[in-house]
């Protein structure tokens, strides 16, 4: 098998020579995966920057980053 692109928009870091599918000519195709957290509304401000910060704290993290990488992830807090 041949890897012909990536359905994201910017090129994995586990196949850094495959291009991504608009690089390939289909520019706007992309299938990318978020995960989220809800919290009830009127949830105070500070509890929402504390798990902001805990969350990106993780996911920067050396261990679960190996682990996203591994899967064929690129980990991305936003």
């Amino acid at each position: 098998m041949r890897a012909l692109g990536v359905a994201a928009p910017s090129r994995s870091a586990a196949l850094p020579d495959v291009p991504t599918a608009a690089e390939s000519g289909l520019p706007g195709f992309e299938a990318v995966q978020y995960y989220g957290l809800s919290a009830p509304a009127g949830i105070p401000r500070a509890i929402i920057e504390r798990f902001n910060k805990e969350l990106r704290s993780m996911i920067e993290s050396e261990e679960l980053t190996k682990r996203i990488v591994a899967d064929g992830g690129d980990p991305i807090a936003r």
